[in-house]
């Protein structure tokens, strides 16, 4: 039999090139939460021994962490702004910078708005959204795979989102009615920047829901305010999520389509992340 102080040494043994060890221990929580079903300081204040069966199941996805697998891809799952969304390799793992945006988006909106999330990926966006507030909510994303992921988590969160099939930059969005607000987390990392990039995303998160080319890195949100100046009613709000390098690029963008009342926050971890403009 184990202790979880026995799991929690060969965690730290075997992922400290990874990870750090917060992260190491974060890890482990998920993962023996998942198996049992009760939070990690309950499994603790009843000193849990773990029998040989999920021993032998939590080591073998030690082994897949150590090849750099998401633990969200080995559970299954993600929680995000209170809400559990179902996540795969098809769809980026919801992260905590994008929960401010739906703070700040849910701090604007009125219930019986009508909402447009761009490239919602997982759904957690418009999800979370339509969960909180009594809008109307429409989903665009260009991958299938993506879009039956979210409908999964849609139905799952019992939730009403309206999802579509669009390529953002190229499609016509003349089919949607007028919206209160556009939001997008759109694809904004550059090509240039995947050296910085942990193994765990790069080689196991869709290149497609994440870079741009660094020849024209502003790609996604020239075309998003295109489809704002023609889909927003008039004092209407778009949020986006960016790439802190461009914030002054993105700032002027955005003052070039007729936008006001900018705003720039910064994320959980203190960067320039996330721009709210009205359009006047």
């Amino acid at each position: 039999m184990y202790k979880i102080f026995d799991l929690q040494k060969l965690f730290l043994d075997k992922l400290t090139s990874l990870y750090h060890p917060n992260e190491i221990k974060s890890l482990l929580k998920l993962l023996l939460e998942f198996y049992y079903k009760e939070k990690i300081t309950d499994l603790i204040s009843k000193n849990l021994t773990i029998n040989k069966v999920h021993y032998d199941k939590i080591t073998q996805h030690l082994e897949t962490l150590e090849k750099g697998c998401p633990i969200h891809h080995i559970i299954g799952t993600k929680e995000f702004y209170n809400c559990s969304f179902f996540v795969n390799n098809k769809v980026l793992i919801p992260r905590g910078e994008t929960e401010g945006l739906v703070q700040w988006v849910l701090e604007s909106a009125r219930d019986d708005q009508k909402i447009l999330d761009l490239c919602t990926g997982s759904g957690c966006i418009a999800i979370s959204l339509a969960k909180h507030k009594n809008c109307k909510l429409f989903a665009i994303d260009i991958s299938d795979e993506a879009l039956k992921i979210a409908r999964r988590n849609s139905k799952e969160n019992n939730v009403m989102v309206n999802f579509y099939r669009k390529d953002v930059l190229k499609d016509d969005f003349s089919f949607l009615e007028k919206v209160n607000i556009i939001v997008s987390n759109p694809p904004y990392v550059l090509n240039s920047q995947k050296k910085y990039i942990k193994k765990n995303v790069l080689n196991f998160e869709p290149h497609l829901a994440l870079f741009v080319d660094d020849s024209n890195p502003l790609i996604f949100y020239e075309k998003i305010l295109t489809i704002a100046k023609n889909k927003l009613i008039k004092n209407g709000f778009i949020f986006f999520e960016i790439n802190e390098l461009f914030e002054k690029e993105i700032n002027q963008l955005i003052l070039e389509r007729g936008f006001k009342n900018i705003y720039i926050k910064k994320d959980i971890h203190g960067k320039s992340r996330l721009v709210k403009a009205q359009l006047l």
